[in-house]
């Protein structure tokens, strides 16, 4: 059996507005990096040789940051 964990926060919580303003700049972040002439192909092979990730772990994870905005922000 594992032991439990206890998470502490010793920094006061983030307020949500500022939590919101940044999974904005995520999300836009990433589609800005598809936009910029290096398509969605080129930014996983750069990140699956950089990692050692495979392609589909790496697509998930950004597919995940490009949708942030519009399933955590109104």
């Amino acid at each position: 059996m594992k032991p439990k964990l206890k998470v502490t926060q010793e920094d006061p919580p983030i307020e949500k507005e500022v939590l919101a303003r940044a999974i904005v700049q995520i999300s836009d972040g990433v589609k800005k990096l598809y936009e910029s002439g290096l398509n969605k192909n080129g930014v996983v092979a750069l990140l699956k040789d950089k990692t050692g990730h495979t392609k589909a772990t790496i697509t998930a994870i950004l597919d995940g940051l490009a949708e942030l905005k519009s399933h955590y922000c109104r």
